[in-house]
């Protein structure tokens, strides 16, 4: 399976709609603030937008670790 194909693609398309097409919230903020050049602004909604990221990632692996407890180690 591709980076195409993953199943996270139509998440990504979501994403990128959040931030051209609203009025409100942190995909707003970014493209306003990038618009009106105000750069500390626009990467505390990047990082905002990271964070969040980066915390739903680690709920999901918990919750993939919890259940799928059989399942066979990734090895490289």
């Amino acid at each position: 399976m591709s980076a195409f194909d993953s199943p996270a693609r139509p998440q990504c398309w979501w994403v990128a709609s959040e931030m051209v097409g609203v009025t409100a919230g942190l995909g707003y903020l970014i493209i306003n603030s990038q618009y009106s050049f105000l750069t500390p602004q626009m990467y505390f909604g990047i990082i905002g937008i990271t964070v969040i990221g980066l915390a739903f990632n680690a709920v999901l692996e918990a919750l993939e670790r919890r259940f799928m407890r059989r399942k066979a180690p990734v090895t490289t």
